[in-house]
């Protein structure tokens, strides 16, 4: 081969090497630094998400209790699930260990009743796949921010 022609092959695998150092983040490229952004707000929204829902399908919990006791226990969870994505969102440990245990929880259950909630109604389906969406979402954006280097965040 030629000198030049293994010079530009050298540039280039330069040009790839380079491109992919950026990708990483070892060096800041466009990519890795809105990355701890992106995330960081994904931390802080999606528990805002979780608690807008579970205001939002209160009313369809309400309509389907079939007394006052269902009623009321209802609404105490809802509120206590709105407490802890706030104390998730504001840092507060206790309430994000909790809300984080009671989003894999509840992921889990709503999960195995996705099948019987399909064959009664589809209303009913399509709220607890959306809740399912966000609570996994949730959990797995903190999973990963566990595993992120701490210089990175």
């Amino acid at each position: 081969m030629s000198a030049t022609r293994l010079s530009n092959i050298e540039k280039r695998l330069e040009y790839v090497a380079n491109r992919v150092k950026s990708f990483r983040g070892e060096e800041k490229g466009f990519i890795a630094s809105l990355s701890p952004i992106m995330v960081s707000a994904a931390r802080r929204a999606l528990p805002l998400s979780v608690a807008i829902w579970s205001i939002l399908e209160l009313p369809i919990e309400l309509i389907l209790a079939q007394s006052s006791v269902e009623r009321f226990a209802s609404t105490a969870g809802r509120l206590i699930w709105v407490a802890l994505a706030f104390g998730a969102i504001y840092k507060i440990r206790s309430a994000r260990v909790i809300f984080l245990f009671l989003c894999a929880v509840s992921s889990i259950v709503v999960a195995l009743a996705l099948p019987m909630a399909y064959e009664s109604s589809p209303l009913v389906f399509s709220v607890l796949a959306v809740d399912l969406v966000l609570k996994l979402l949730a959990l797995l954006i903190s999973l990963i921010l566990t595993l992120m280097p701490p210089y990175s965040r």
